[in-house]
């Protein structure tokens, strides 16, 4: 029986302030004319992008990059409207600006690991996340996502090693908990995964995914009992979670 369900990354989606020299990235995404009343204000960029009207927010930002070219923040935020519509070199392109300008913008920085995690290069996503850590180096989501990468290319002792600082930072962090217990899991170190299958249980007595990560290691440890106990619970909160599905319709 394989675990199914697998890691976490976190991606970041936090504003900074940074301020900067800029003769801009890229025209704007419509060929027409903006006024003030069209372009709104950064907040209206804000709210459409969280309604997931992307392109409304650019047109919005690209107006207010056009009056206020010192302001990395406008790009940054643009860059993460690109990101989620999966324009991933546009995205890159605005991160990669924003760098030229302030080479220690944080967030562009870890912004751009998250798009080199997604599209699957995880040498540029360590590079990214490692220098972004050079600059805030107790962040925590940073280091979970570090572990993470890690363990997906089967580096599993150093997976183990950010995860543990990431919980040395926040020592309360859900997502951290769960990948180090997979990690322990791939590390066949299942009495360490239960551990802290438990302590995640603690903080949220109603995360299927910990209760499935127990069943999991009883089962690797004999406990056939146990399993079936822990699976049973993590189906009670989910439904469909896949590894619980899997053992339970073996039984």
């Amino acid at each position: 029986m394989k675990l199914m369900k697998f890691i976490f990354f976190i991606p970041l989606f936090i504003l900074v302030s940074c301020t900067g020299d800029s003769d801009g990235v890229s025209g704007p995404i419509y060929d027409m004319p903006l006024t003030p009343a069209e372009a709104g204000t950064y907040g209206e960029a804000q709210e459409e992008m969280d309604s997931e009207n992307y392109e409304k927010g650019i047109h919005i930002l690209n107006y207010l990059i056009q009056n206020n070219p010192d302001s990395l923040d406008f790009y940054y935020s643009k860059g993460l409207a690109l990101k989620r519509m999966e324009k991933y070199d546009e995205a890159i392109a605005n991160f990669d600006y924003i760098l030229e300008v302030d080479g220690e913008y944080f967030y562009a920085l870890a912004s751009k690991g998250d798009i080199y995690q997604l599209t699957g290069e995880t040498d540029l996503a360590a590079e990214m996340y490692t220098k972004a850590l050079g600059i805030w180096s107790e962040n925590a989501t940073l280091c979970i996502n570090l572990g993470a990468l890690y363990m997906k290319v089967e580096e599993y002792e150093l997976g183990l090693d950010w995860l543990n600082k990431a919980l040395e930072i926040e020592p309360r962090s859900l997502d951290a908990l769960y990948n180090r217990a997979k990690c322990y899991v791939l590390l066949k170190q299942y009495d360490l995964s239960l551990k802290d299958c438990e302590k995640g249980l603690k903080l949220d007595p109603l995360d299927a995914g910990f209760y499935s990560i127990s069943g999991f290691c009883y089962d690797k440890l004999g406990d056939e009992a146990n399993a079936v106990k822990q699976f049973k619970k993590a189906l009670e909160i989910d439904p469909i979670e896949p590894t619980a599905l899997e053992y339970m319709s073996k039984v």
